[in-house]
């Protein structure tokens, strides 16, 4: 990227040659790859109506920065909203889904995001969260991470 400055006077001006001032930046895409990853833990059984904590740890095993790094988690029907937090960035629920946009994680960054749902049923519920960033992931298979949960 290249920038000029030009200045002028309406005055007469004896040394032109200090009129402009050019400056120069090169610019490049980091394209370093991020390895987000993810795990998760809660309980395998629960009563119907009482909150659900789960657990999630994001982490970026590197070699580049995890820029955008997103976690979601779209909650089964017969699961209620109750809360997210992230220890970094900040936490939606919309549609259905918790989205925790955790910004930048460095190498060997971690953040920990947890969950609250209240079961609304009964029965056998899949508890999953996914995480992305917007670097390429040499690793997709540690992008996911679920637990079964037993509601009574």
């Amino acid at each position: 990227i290249a920038n000029t400055v030009t200045v002028s006077s309406a005055v007469p001006d004896l040394n032109l040659a200090n009129n402009a001032l050019s400056a120069s930046t090169t610019v490049s895409a980091d394209t370093t790859p991020a390895d987000v990853q993810v795990a998760l833990s809660g309980p395998a059984a629960g009563n119907l109506g009482v909150a659900l904590t789960y657990s999630a740890t994001v982490g970026n095993a590197g070699p580049g920065n995890a820029t955008s790094a997103t976690l979601t988690d779209a909650l089964q029907p017969g699961m209620a909203f109750g809360s997210a937090t992230a220890s970094q960035g900040s936490c939606g629920f919309a549609a259905g889904a918790v989205t925790c946009d955790l910004g930048t994680m460095a190498p060997g960054a971690v953040a920990t995001v947890t969950i609250v749902v209240v079961p609304t049923g009964d029965g056998g519920f899949t508890h999953r969260v996914n995480v992305s960033s917007a670097k390429s992931d040499p690793d997709t298979a540690n992008n996911a991470a679920e637990i079964e949960t037993e509601v009574r």
